[in-house]
């Protein structure tokens, strides 16, 4: 039975390893292009507005937590009657959710967006039109969050592979199509609304047409809806201060330093994005299986997953943070021919904070597993809070942009830890103390390539240290994966090999 649970989880991180990196490749070209069609200035005012419709889907994030852990904690117990109950009560509640975010975008945030924001005026017709189209394209993204979920708990991460990639596809598209309109900054905002309404059909149809037990009842059930709720509402403080934060520093950024200073933040999440893409594909093929494992009492392997899933991931990030790290002037340059200033800095930073995020994203999965989310969220929240706070000071005391990315790294540290000790509480039988001392071994193995990368390889310039930073890095990190893992794997390769020398000798 484990067996096939293992099998099951290695094939599905394949698929979102593909996944992620055709969505990379496509993703890093096409931002390029993004930022030549738009310009700088367009670029910062698509990120900067679109980011007010993020900051009011806080609502939507903790619901969307909510959701995938109760189905998934159904399909662990096998409890069909409930999964039903609970996929209707998730589609009802989450269209109450579109509808409230569409009230409050149309009023609060348009009067935000038309007096608030450092918007350029001549730029402000086209702002509006982004505005609409980005909260439109929210609320089918809330309307899609069930049908989502679903596909991710049922562990159909071949199907949500295509998906993705497909949707990756279209946005792709659409960014070379921008060369036949006028106003492109509309266009975009326009044809990226289609490409949401698609790509959500498509799980919609999959999930009624596919999926076992997947169906819908107009019926309410009080008290599922109110487990969902009550899950949702201890996770909003921190869903929300999280968004606060996020956009918070983006609006202050806009505030002192102006759309260029946006333009870097949004060329650096992009680009860091690939180390949190391949991190929360990973995540999402193990974090089914721990929340089930959990539903039915198996902590011991709940905490082997946890364990493996912690070491692994952070070795196989360091396979892409090293040379990304240590190339960043190049690869900017080479991506983007244009780089806006601070954008490398802020990418570095933004570098070291998904990396390190790893552990504490791990950590929060097991929290979920427990559904006692309470705790967490109010001290998670605060730190979230805190961070925003420190953002502020740094720049009333004439600090320069990129202080906002390191006050976001001393949050991350802070909340490791914070999760570890809360995980420990909840689940007496986890020992969190071993889990943070197994990260060392993985994160020195990663900062050790780097470190004697940086300083031997100083001499080197132009394309040949770029190609042996690519071949040395990974070649250092892959033999400390190879000294780390082979204990676990041993008796498999020994297993194998054994096999293959019985095949031979009756050959």
């Amino acid at each position: 039975m484990e067996s096939n649970k293992n099998k099951r989880l290695a094939k599905n991180t394949i698929y979102l390893y593909i996944r992620m990196l055709f969505a990379v490749c496509i993703n890093l070209y096409t931002s390029r292009l993004l930022l030549e069609y738009l310009g700088v200035e367009d670029f910062g005012v698509y990120n900067v507005v679109g980011g007010i419709v993020s900051l009011m889907m806080f609502v939507n994030t903790a619901m969307s937590g909510a959701t995938s852990r109760f189905i998934t904690f159904c399909l662990g117990k096998n409890d069909v009657l409930e999964l039903k109950a609970t996929i209707s009560s998730a589609i009802q509640v989450h269209a109450i959710i579109a509808l409230f975010i569409l009230l409050i975008g149309e009023s609060v945030g348009l009067w935000f967006v038309n007096s608030q924001l450092n918007i350029p005026t001549e730029s402000m017709y086209a702002a509006n039109w982004v505005y609409q189209f980005s909260l439109f394209a929210s609320v089918v993204a809330i309307l899609q969050v069930p049908f989502n979920a679903s596909v991710i708990s049922y562990e159909k991460m071949d199907v949500f592979a295509v998906i993705e990639i497909v949707n990756v596809v279209l946005k792709c598209v659409i960014v070379f199509c921008l060369a036949c309109f006028s106003n492109r900054l509309i266009a975009y905002g326009g044809l990226l609304f289609i490409v949401s309404v698609l790509i959500a059909l498509m799980y919609v149809v999959y999930c009624f047409s596919k999926l076992e037990g997947f169906s819908y009842a107009n019926r309410y059930h009080k008290q599922i809806v109110k487990e969902m709720t009550i899950f949702a509402a201890c996770d909003l403080y921190g869903n929300g201060t999280f968004a606060v934060r996020q956009q918070g520093i983006n609006i202050l950024i806009n505030k002192y330093f102006g759309v260029a200073f946006n333009a870097a933040g949004g060329v650096a999440t992009q680009a860091s994005g690939i180390i949190s893409t391949f991190m929360n594909n990973v995540l999402s093929a193990f974090r089914p299986q721990i929340i089930k494992e959990y539903s039915v009492g198996n902590i011991p392997r709940m905490s082997k997953l946890m364990f493996s899933e912690c070491e692994i991931l952070i070795l196989f990030i360091g396979l892409i943070f090293v040379p990304l790290f240590i190339n960043m002037d190049f690869i900017m340059e080479l991506w983007l021919k244009n780089v806006p200033p601070y954008a490398v800095i802020f990418c570095k930073i933004l570098l070291v904070c998904n990396a390190l995020s790893v552990v504490t994203q791990i950590v929060q999965d097991g929290i979920f597993a427990t559904g006692k989310v309470k705790r967490f969220s109010f001290i998670a929240g605060n730190l979230n809070l805190a961070c925003l706070a420190l953002t502020y000071v740094f720049f009333l005391l004439g600090k320069d942009a990129k202080f906002a990315y390191y006050a976001m790294l001393i949050c991350i540290i802070s909340q490791t830890l914070v999760n570890s000790y809360i995980l420990q509480k909840l689940i007496k039988d986890l020992d969190m103390k071993k889990y943070l001392l197994n990260t060392i071994k993985p994160f020195a193995i990663v900062v050790f390539s780097l470190s004697v990368l940086e300083f031997s390889l100083g001499e080197y310039t132009g394309t040949w240290r770029k190609l042996l930073v690519c071949i040395v890095g990974n070649m250092s990190i892959i033999i400390g994966v190879t000294i780390l893992l082979y204990p676990m794997y041993r008796g498999l390769l020994i297993k194998v090999l054994k096999n293959k020398l019985k095949r031979d000798k009756y050959e």
